[in-house]
């Protein structure tokens, strides 16, 4: 076994203030050092031929003009890495810059909800679109290029060499307003999927594809009736397959009893989950219908067997 460390740690754990506190604390804390590729001390011996980068995205800030924001999901993101190469380690730790981040640092103050945060103002995050995209989720490797991804907003460009925040992407104009956290990767087709959600009245479901030579393009788009949010979705050699739970957002409960947009929904078993099937080949022929309700937050596999497709999830 082999662990590659620093000293000191520059990555989420060297946050700890008490240092007799549980590891795992330091995914709930604040980064205090951000900094490019620093030499790590290798305890043990790297596998002989051993090189690549490991990258990671997570929330690594929770306070905001003295503030802390209640929800570990609503932290601004931190890009982490660990570099390998010719027998030695280096590692870096950046905070994600966003428009809403420098806003917040410029005001002073905490300007946007999230996931589990009440919206500050919640006329204008609503209505005007203000929101916040945290950019502190997940990571997609595209074409050489690198992004940190967060459901609430579009792609943040991260520079390879430094982790230095390049900006929002469209990737060039394709995406509209949203993309997933959650892409995933079909080998036999050389292209990544995902999609967007944009949430009003009813829900907009935008559907990309990025081959891994060529332009980024919109595949396909349906609507789903509702506010509603959907993290994660299956794809297969010629299928993507969408999982809508009955889970409606409260546009009043967020203005009026203040509640954070996800703990304001409400669940509505009876309408049962809505599944939405595209096939690759041919995508506006998609196949749409109902089950009793259940709600897929991940999923961990996708597959076709004969004539069925098979998706594991978690429930």
């Amino acid at each position: 076994m082999t662990q590659a460390q620093s000293l000191p740690l520059p990555v989420a754990t060297a946050s700890i203030a008490d240092r007799s506190s549980p590891a795992w604390l330091g995914g709930l804390q604040d980064l205090v050092r951000e900094h490019a590729f620093e030499p790590l001390r290798v305890e043990g011996r790297l596998p002989q031929g051993l090189t690549g980068t490991l990258y990671r995205n997570g929330p690594g800030r929770f306070t905001i003009g003295g503030e802390r924001v209640p929800h570990w999901f609503d932290g601004d993101g931190a890009m982490s890495a660990v570099r390998i190469e010719g027998g030695r380690a280096s590692g870096a730790a950046r905070l994600v810059r966003t428009a809403g981040a420098e806003r917040e640092e410029r005001a002073g103050k905490r300007l946007f909800g999230g996931y589990g945060t009440p919206l500050a103002r919640p006329v204008r995050e609503l209505l005007l679109r203000d929101g916040k995209n945290t950019a502190n989720t997940s990571v997609l490797l595209w074409q050489g290029r690198l992004f940190a991804t967060c459901e609430a907003g579009r792609p943040y460009e991260i520079a390879r060499g430094d982790l230095s925040t390049l900006g929002e992407s469209s990737l060039d104009g394709v995406v509209a307003e949203a993309f997933s956290a959650h892409s995933h990767r079909v080998p036999s087709r050389q292209t990544t999927y995902n999609f967007g959600v944009t949430v009003g009245r009813s829900t907009r479901v935008d559907v990309y594809a990025l081959p891994d030579r060529g332009r980024a393009s919109r595949l396909t788009g349906f609507t789903i009736d509702g506010a509603r949010l959907n993290h994660d979705f299956a794809a297969t050699g010629r299928h993507l397959v969408f999982a809508f739970a009955p889970h409606y957002l409260s546009v009043l409960g967020m203005i009026f009893l203040r509640k954070a947009p996800v703990p304001s929904a409400a669940w509505k078993a009876e309408r049962g989950t809505e599944i939405v099937v595209v096939p690759i080949d041919e995508p506006t022929r998609l196949v749409r219908f109902k089950v009793d309700a259940f709600l897929m937050e991940h999923v961990v596999n996708a597959y076709e067997d004969g004539g069925e497709v098979v998706v594991d999830y978690t429930h």
